[in-house]
């Protein structure tokens, strides 16, 4: 397993020796093929900024329980998982969240909505989203990139999408959408 670790720290004497430990970090990168459950003391990270842990068999609700309530959360990156179930809601308390990664994992449902006005980067390919792509998209004004790709997500591209001023990179392929892509996009 490889951790990458910068500054941070708060203490509490009513912890374990683990869990202080884990409060150090502000940046976390997981590797070598972890397995199962993803450890619940991470909740204890609340200085946690960036989360990095792709292409594991991370498994489990710690979206729900443990990521959702790291609210400086800034970077998640857990694409090439086995994360089951619908997008959390929840994610959306990540107030400070810019880079979202949940591709190439069993994500089943609808998009959620409500995320914050930071965010720059979506990535939600390869999963089994169903459902509209959703109308709010259009508030997301930092949004640089959505990658909505390999799913079955329906019916029309909402045509707010087509204003978002940063939008540089947008990949819904492999998907049952319809809709015209104005001229003005390309010009």
């Amino acid at each position: 397993m490889m951790m990458m670790v910068t500054a941070g720290y708060s203490e509490s004497s009513q912890q374990s020796d683990d869990v202080k430990a884990l409060m150090v970090f502000k940046s976390s990168s997981i590797q070598n093929d972890p397995k199962g459950e993803f450890p619940s003391s991470f909740i204890s990270c609340s200085s946690l900024e960036s989360l990095n842990i792709r292409n594991n068999q991370i498994s489990g609700n710690f979206l729900y329980t443990v990521v959702s309530n790291l609210t400086m959360l800034k970077y998640l990156y857990l694409p090439i998982n086995n994360i089951t179930g619908s997008v959390p809601l929840s994610l959306t308390r990540c107030d400070q969240l810019q880079e979202l990664d949940l591709s190439s994992n069993v994500f089943t449902g609808e998009l959620p909505s409500g995320f914050c006005s930071s965010l720059k980067k979506i990535l939600l390919s390869n999963n089994l989203l169903s459902g509209n792509v959703l109308l709010e998209i259009g508030k997301y004004k930092n949004l640089q990139t959505i990658d909505l790709s390999l799913n079955n997500l329906s019916g029309s591209i909402p045509s707010e999408i087509w204003t978002l001023p940063r939008l540089s990179k947008l990949v819904m392929w492999g998907n049952k959408l319809i809709g015209v892509i104005p001229e003005s996009v390309c010009g």
